[in-house]
């Protein structure tokens, strides 16, 4: 049996649909942000030299053959 009522609209149309277009220029700069602030706390406190001693230290191990 068919019918040929017009259907009804939806009560509450939406007048945009949401989609998520990806990260936002306001997204990458907090997270730029994030990284500068990390690194100048690496810097800052001396850590980085020892960080660089100790890979280098993995790399020279790695390619004597250790």
């Amino acid at each position: 049996m068919s019918h040929n009522t017009p259907a009804k609209p939806h009560p509450h149309p939406r007048p945009h649909p949401t989609h998520d277009r990806g990260q936002t220029a306001f997204e990458y700069l907090g997270i730029i942000l994030v990284v500068v602030v990390i690194i100048g706390a690496i810097v800052g406190t001396g850590i980085g030299q020892g960080i660089t001693n100790k890979i280098k230290d993995q790399i020279a191990s790695i390619t004597a053959g250790k």
